[in-house]
This record gives C-alpha cells, sequence and structure tokens, in this order.
C-alpha cells in the first residue's frame, strides 16, 4: 500500500509523535510505501529520515487560527494570517506535485485536523481521504477557520 501522510504544521506534539510511531510501524512492510509531507524542515523531518522515511517540506499552512479575544485583535490577526494561508496553499500545492506523484498513492492521510492540504489533494485527485481529528480545534481551542473546510 502507498500512504502519503500530512504532519502537523508544529514540529512538535502528540499529533507528530504518534505520526512517526504510525510511520515506522508502516514502513517496516517492504510492499509498503509510506511519504510524509511537512510544513517545513524540523526536527521531525530528521527523525523520518533516520527511518529510512520518506519526506518533503512543502510549506503548507493550518487553515484554522487561534481565536484572539476582541474584534479589533482577532482583524488584526485574521487578514496576515488569511493572506499567509492562501499564498501557501497554492504554493505548497506546487511543490507537492513537483516533488511526488500523487497519482501513485493509494490513500491520503491527514494527521490533524488543523490543515487541509491532503483534502485537497485527495479532492484533486479522487483519492480516499482519512482525516485524523485528534481535537475539536473550535470547542477545544476557540479557533477560526479561514475558509471553508473543503
Amino acid at each position: 500500500m502507498k500512504i502519503l501522510f500530512i504532519a502537523d504544521v508544529g514540529p512538535t506534539g502528540g499529533a507528530n509523535f504518534s505520526l512517526l510511531n504510525l510511520t515506522e510501524v508502516l514502513n517496516r512492510n517492504p510492499s509498503n510505501r509510506v511519504v510524509v509531507l511537512t510544513s517545513g524542515i524540523t526536527s521531525l523531518n530528521k527523525k523520518l529520515e533516520l527511518l529510512g522515511i520518506e519526506n518533503y517540506a512543502v510549506g503548507f499552512q493550518a487553515f484554522m487560527i487561534p481565536g484572539e479575544t476582541g474584534i479589533l485583535r482577532l482583524i488584526i490577526k485574521f487578514i496576515p494570517r488569511l493572506l499567509q494561508y492562501y499564498i501557501s496553499y497554492r504554493s505548497a500545492i506546487q511543490k507537492v506535485e513537483q516533488v511526488i506523484n500523487v497519482d501513485e498513492f493509494d490513500i491520503i492521510h491527514t494527521n490533524l485536523n488543523r490543515c487541509d492540504l491532503g483534502a485537497a489533494l485527495a479532492r484533486k485527485y479522487s483519492k480516499p481521504h482519512v482525516w485524523h481529528i485528534r481535537e475539536f480545534a473550535e470547542e477545544d481551542y476557540k479557533c477560526v477557520s479561514l475558509r471553508k473546510i473543503i
């Protein structure tokens, strides 16, 4: 089986620790191909490389941001993050298509619900998509979405 994983934007935390364990186990089977996409080059990439797991930093951003108290603070943070998200969204898809052939994968697994790159790739390439929901961003952290969920 060929599995494309999308990691959490942040380099540390429980989601990426879980991803590391899951990919390590799947990668032990020589009939599996495991590839991980990260937002940037971090300690996670180094750990994946030590395990022999193919990985690429493609520069995506989360589509949910922490909510702010007060409308003015929200607007001041929302607009720059919105621009950053949309610029990185298009760029990340282009980078993915430069480094791998998405059509080769059987399934796409997004390891955290704040990132929608996996959903976009799954829709574009008609691939099954597992979206690992580890938390309820709005209910648990009062996050604000930068876009309608795909």
